[in-house]
């Protein structure tokens, strides 16, 4: 499985990502240095999950502090601490469609501002491929990005994937292998992959 960031918190050099089951337990006990350090690897997460899905970046970090919140107040209806990184990943799924649906209600056009295409900071500092593989990735439907978000950049399974999106681990696959293969097309449409001449 994919390294997943699981270095230790700054707060508690015990605390990793995801975190253990008994750390978990603790946390919802209300032992606060423990929760702290859960949640110093879950904000960043939910943030860059809002962003890779279309979010700014000031919206991703309310999302994230939002995703924090609804972790604090449900870890201790959480039935199986095993399962918590599933959990925090439908929090945040469900929080990112939440604030989609909210923008787009308030905008008539929605701008896929998560990848920063237009931004001339972004442009000067991103080389011509990252801003490619950044749009060919805007371009894909919500579901295509949630699931390779999940699977390529966090290494979630199959089963966690499908807990966090309510889909059969097969049914994962066979998304996960239709939403690469629209990647790979949308890149190559935007001029990912020139032809030799």
């Amino acid at each position: 499985m994919p390294d997943r960031g699981d270095s230790t918190s700054q707060n508690d050099p015990d605390i990793t990502w995801p975190p253990d089951p008994e750390h978990v337990v603790a946390a919802a006990a209300g032992d606060q240095q423990v929760l702290a350090g859960i949640l110093f690897f879950a904000f960043p997460r939910a943030a860059a999950f809002g962003r890779a899905l279309g979010l700014g970046p000031a919206d991703a970090e309310d999302l994230a502090g939002d995703v924090c919140e609804r972790v604090v107040k449900g870890l201790s209806g959480l039935r199986d601490p095993a399962r918590f990184e599933a959990w925090f990943w439908s929090i945040a799924r469900n929080r990112v469609r939440t604030a989609l649906r909210r923008r787009r209600r308030h905008q008539e056009t929605f701008e896929r501002a998560g990848v920063g295409i237009g931004d001339p900071e972004h442009l000067a500092i991103v080389s011509d491929e990252q801003r490619i593989v950044a749009a060919a990735f805007a371009s894909l439907r919500l579901r295509d990005r949630q699931i390779l978000w999940l699977r390529e950049v966090q290494g979630l399974g199959d089963e966690e994937v499908g807990e966090a999106l309510g889909m059969r681990p097969g049914a994962v696959r066979v998304a996960a292998m239709r939403a690469r293969r629209r990647l790979e097309e949308a890149y190559d449409a935007l001029g990912g992959n020139p032809s030799d001449d």
